[in-house]
């Protein structure tokens, strides 16, 4: 499970970084690996979404990829859709339709504008990094409670994407970061550290030139750490296993 950075994007399924760690698990383990990707949206009835798709398909081994952008991400559209409901998220999608067009955002008086707007309107982001923490640990409480798949947790690296209020784009994602890492300490969930050792400059290079979406080595990378930990996972999970049991 992952927001489009991971699951989604211009690359090949077996060039994503899901691609990658089901490579990586298979050769590690010599069982064949069926993979299913589902693009999540972390809103409060996604942990009852998940627990429909463990009774579905019955995995073995769930890896979950943590986005920053719902929480990191503020703008005066989203700040509009919040306050207003439907009638501002016509008046931001009018505003992104505007600027999406190529031109606006190299008008000398554009960055001026945002400034204002975002001074005088407000900008916002979809969900309090409390909120998000909430219903990830629903969503991993849900997933632990079959017992009989094993957990990864793969949080995003801090937010370098964020061109205006970094410094609070940056404690969001430490509030998101330290509360992921709490709930996955509590339950005993295998959560790799994105940021450990690497510079701005490692995790620039991970991503595309807009800087939301993961690049080639992104991919790479995550994929090697995820299947390494879903191996982790899967040693552990593979004596409790019955011998009929599909891998």
């Amino acid at each position: 499970m992952g927001a489009s950075e991971t699951v989604a994007g211009p690359f090949p399924p077996d060039e994503r970084a899901s691609g990658i760690a089901s490579r990586v698990l298979g050769a590690a383990t010599g069982e064949p690996v069926d993979l299913v990707v589902r693009r999540v949206w972390p809103s409060p009835d996604l942990p009852a979404v998940v627990e429909g798709w463990l009774a579905r398909y019955r995995p073995e081994l769930v890896q979950i990829a943590i986005s920053t952008y719902p929480t990191c991400y503020a703008s005066v559209p989203i700040r509009l859709e919040r306050a207003f409901g439907a009638p501002g998220k016509a008046v931001g999608r009018a505003g992104l339709t505007v600027i999406g067009e190529g031109w606006l955002p190299h008008h000398p008086g554009f960055r001026a504008a945002r400034w204002l707007a975002r001074h005088t309107i407000g900008a916002a982001a979809y969900f309090e990094p409390e909120e998000l923490v909430s219903t990830w640990e629903a969503v991993f409480r849900a997933v632990l409670r079959t017992e009989s798949a094993g957990l990864v947790v793969i949080p995003s690296s801090r937010p370098l994407y964020v061109d205006t209020g970094r410094d609070e784009a940056y404690g969001r994602w430490l509030r998101l970061r330290d509360g992921i890492f709490g709930a996955c300490a509590r339950l005993h969930v295998r959560c790799p550290d994105l940021d450990a050792d690497q510079t701005d400059a490692d995790l620039r290079a991970e991503r595309d030139r807009h800087g939301l979406e993961l690049s080639a080595l992104g991919h790479d990378r995550r994929g090697r750490l995820a299947g390494a930990a879903l191996y982790e996972a899967w040693q552990e999970l593979a004596p409790a296993l019955p011998a009929s049991s599909p891998r």
